[in-house]
């Protein structure tokens, strides 16, 4: 099953999140676009500064260097998001998506 992190800040935008583990192959491709579409969009289309790591196993995180998120940038991850949620609707047997309000929770 794949889990999914996303992290929000105080005004409620995606600043960070974390997947792991691999699951169904169409749902895990879905994932895995989904996600370094987002990665690299916001790399691409924003001034938008933030770390990554993907590795082969099955583990990707993302995380903006500041919970403050400029605006083109909260749109992506906010998209992310949405898509996410998506997916879990269609195929809650193969991902699990949590939604924490900060990095300690």
């Amino acid at each position: 099953m794949i889990r999914a992190k996303v992290y929000k800040n105080r005004n409620n935008d995606v600043y960070a999140f974390k997947i792991k583990e691999h699951g169904d192959p169409i749902v895990c491709a879905a994932v895995s676009l989904l996600s370094l579409n987002t990665i690299n969009s916001v790399d691409k289309f924003t001034q938008q500064v933030f770390t990554h790591s993907i590795d082969n196993g099955g583990f990707l995180t993302f995380e903006c260097k500041s919970d403050t998120v400029d605006k083109e940038a909260a749109l992506l991850l906010n998209s992310l998001l949405l898509g996410l949620v998506g997916i879990e609707e269609s195929y809650p047997m193969d991902i699990k998506l949590t939604v924490k309000h900060n990095k300690t929770q």
